[in-house]
């Protein structure tokens, strides 16, 4: 994930994730979203354990969701998109899809990505990096700013 650049990642929706109805559980969905964003750091150079070895870590302090339609027990797409970023903080929007939709579409649809057909669920998700032990926010760390393409 580097600014300007939507990642996609296949993941799959397991039975245990599944209310009684057979849908995905509405939590699930923002699961998926950290599982992806955390693949997609890893894959831009900065992995979530080198983080937490320098004592770093990125907390969700905001999570704004839309629950378009129904997710069952299926493979999905999730996209994840850099949109904003500060000294401390980063914004991700993130969309889950069907399968079947078009990936070069949610790549093409840059800010737009729920606006895709196929789009289950979007969310932006405001994430402040902290220093674990002592449980402050701190500036992102230099590796990460760099992993992601962000100016010092």
């Amino acid at each position: 994930m580097k600014i300007g650049i939507t990642s996609l990642v296949k993941l799959s929706v397991y039975f245990d994730e599944l209310d009684a109805g057979g849908v995905l559980y509405h939590a699930s969905y923002i699961k998926l979203c950290d599982r992806a964003r955390n693949i997609a750091l890893a894959e831009a150079g900065c992995p979530t354990q080198s983080l937490f070895d320098d004592n770093h870590a990125l907390a969700v302090v905001r999570c704004d969701n839309i629950f378009r339609k129904p997710l069952r027990m299926q493979d999905c797409l999730v996209a994840s998109r850099l949109i904003s970023w500060s000294k401390r903080s980063l914004a991700v929007r993130h969309a889950i899809f069907d399968t079947k939709a078009d990936p070069k579409a949610i790549i093409d649809a840059g800010l737009e990505i729920d606006s895709v057909p196929g789009c289950y669920f979007s969310a932006e998700t405001t994430l402040v990096s902290v220093h674990v032990k002592e449980m402050t926010s701190t500036p992102l760390p230099k590796y990460l700013r760099h992993a992601l393409g962000l100016p010092e």
